[in-house]
């Protein structure tokens, strides 16, 4: 016999996707009632007693938009259990990703005020923690990434400038892939610095912009979207402003920039998908001296090293010789970058002066 458990509501949201790249649109209800009253959030609602969830997604997408997905892929995403992720008490839920080939037709009902087709861009934030998980449904289109779906081959990803297969050309000259990673919690002036003397010094390299949920600095998840939408818009501003004027900005390989592990309840380990993500030409890894410094407290750095032709290297808080003796010790190739005003900025120290993210 089962015991006398306290027990969550459990329920559905379902994301629904159509186009390609940054024109991509999202199915959006408002609702007609608090919490989060005429903001935008995903369709979805409560599980029924005997219902599958698959089920109550089909039903409660019916109920609030007038359209049936009966006949269409679905993808189940990561359950949601993170404490306080809805105000009206202890709920669990089940979301599912789906992808329309054009926009269908919607018409609100139940608990719906609205229904409609909304672009991804236009979308500053979502109500409850529906932003991180479009962000993980976002990460199912980028086939760079171990966590993608097949069911999504070929379409090109919200946050991506362009696809490996159409742009072949304009991938075959790129000589280097440069991934910058870190929560970037909030971003500031220190970040666009280390990205425009990376970009400055090496003008023909891919950009992956990499926004990661770390455990030591926790992200609010009902900030994840608003988040990444500052992380996006700020790096595509400063690859544009160090180009400027320049032949190079006709190639438009402005930077990418990864939305999954912000979608995530828990931390991303950088050597569980490193040696794993396909990217043009050579790898090279952007970050701190501080940064740098730990990096063999990583868990499996082994692979982190493997895999990197070279790390770009910025000062923040140590001498050049520190970075060049750990450099070769550990026979970690770098690039060092000596110049850095704004080296004293800190993102913990922000963080702790903000209550909104981004």
């Amino acid at each position: 016999m089962i015991k006398d458990y306290e027990k969550p509501g459990f329920a559905v949201d379902i994301v629904m996707i159509t186009g390609q790249g940054n024109l991509m649109k999202i199915l959006t209800i408002t609702r007609k009632k608090e919490p989060f009253l005429d903001c935008h959030v995903l369709p979805g609602g409560f599980v029924n007693q005997g219902e599958t969830a698959y089920e109550a997604a089909m039903r409660e997408l019916m109920e609030e938009t007038n359209i049936d997905a009966n006949n269409m892929s679905i993808i189940p995403l990561s359950t949601r259990t993170r404490p306080g992720r809805d105000p009206r008490g202890w709920i669990i839920s089940s979301p599912f990703l789906i992808y329309a080939e054009e926009e269908i037709p919607c018409i609100a009902g139940d608990d719906a005020n609205t229904a409609e087709w909304t672009s991804l861009n236009s979308i500053e934030e979502f109500g409850f923690d529906h932003g991180s998980i479009v962000c993980e449904a976002l990460s199912k289109f980028w086939h760079q990434f171990p966590n993608s779906d097949s069911h999504m081959e070929g379409i090109l990803p919200y946050g991506m400038s362009y696809g490996f297969e159409s742009d072949s050309k304009r991938i075959n000259s790129v000589y280097n892939t440069i991934l910058f990673g870190g929560s970037f919690d909030p971003w500031h002036e220190g970040h666009e610095h280390l990205m425009s003397e990376a970009i400055r010094q090496d003008k023909y390299a891919y950009y992956l912009i990499v926004p990661d949920q770390n455990p030591l600095k926790p992200l609010k998840n009902d900030c994840a979207w608003k988040h990444y939408q500052t992380v996006f818009r700020n790096s595509i501003k400063i690859h544009r402003a160090t180009y400027d004027g320049t032949i190079y900005m006709k190639n438009k390989l402005i930077p990418n920039v990864y939305p999954g592990f912000l979608g995530l309840e828990y931390g991303n380990n950088v050597s569980s998908w490193y040696g794993k993500i396909k990217v043009p030409g050579k790898l090279s890894y952007l970050m701190g001296d501080d940064t740098f410094l730990r990096l063999t407290s990583w868990p499996r750095y082994d692979i982190v090293a493997d895999w990197t032709e070279r790390f770009i290297v910025i000062k923040r808080s140590f001498d050049r010789e520190d970075v060049e003796s750990f450099s070769l010790k550990n026979n970690l190739p770098i690039r060092y970058i000596d110049t850095n005003p704004f080296s004293h900025i800190s993102s913990t120290i922000k963080r702790e002066n903000y209550e909104s993210c981004g």
